[in-house]
């Protein structure tokens, strides 16, 4: 936060499985009042966790100011080194559902204008499905991508639960037959896909 900030109160708001959440009132040096959201997690994937999603929600605030919170900051607690947190822009979520035009239009304008900065599918650091890591490794196709990402969760599926060899044997034919199937169409025969953002959960 600038120097001079005042933090008034902090206190717990929402739930998450992997994170603790908190709204945080500030009185800024200009002595405006601001309202942030914190997020802490601990450990090696929880510092990851955090970086993760202060890098893709920087990126995307990029592209479209408007479709996230503004991110002010992730680090490290100086009194905990193996506690980490996320902090951005507090916005009320609203519980009735966006108009559909309005909302998927927003959408496919950020997909239109996000780039690529190397002309590749992924990203620049790994990010995190809940506290679950992502395959972001730069790829040349889509399907490539797509698949990468994928295994790593039907790895992590496996890992967690010991799953059998029906599990694998399904696991090989979707990612052998049916993403090839139903990906590589899109990229062949003069068929290409511009990379662009995409994303997980959609909140208002």
């Amino acid at each position: 936060m600038p120097a001079g900030t005042r933090v008034l109160s902090a206190s717990g708001h929402g739930a998450s499985f992997w994170t603790r959440t908190a709204r945080v009132e500030t009185m800024m040096p200009d002595e405006s009042p601001r309202t942030f959201f914190l997020k802490v997690a601990s450990g090696d994937r929880g510092r990851g966790m955090m970086q993760g999603e202060f890098e893709s929600m920087t990126t995307i605030q990029a592209v479209s100011p408007a479709f996230a919170p503004k991110p002010t900051a992730w680090g490290t607690f100086k009194t905990n080194p193996d506690l980490h947190f996320f902090l951005c822009d507090f916005h009320h979520m609203d519980p009735e559902t966006p108009d559909a035009s309005t909302f998927t239009a927003r959408l496919a304008e950020m997909h239109q204008k996000s780039i690529s900065p190397n002309g590749k599918y992924g990203f620049h650091l790994t990010t995190y499905n809940g506290n679950l890591p992502q395959d972001c490794t730069w790829t040349d196709t889509w399907e490539e991508c797509y698949r990468n990402n994928l295994k790593r969760m039907f790895d992590l599926e496996e890992e967690a639960r010991r799953s059998d060899g029906d599990f694998r044997e399904i696991r090989d034919a979707v990612l052998d037959k049916a993403v090839t199937r139903l990906l590589r169409l899109l990229e062949s025969e003069g068929r290409s896909i511009k990379p662009c953002l995409v994303h997980g959960d959609l909140w208002r």
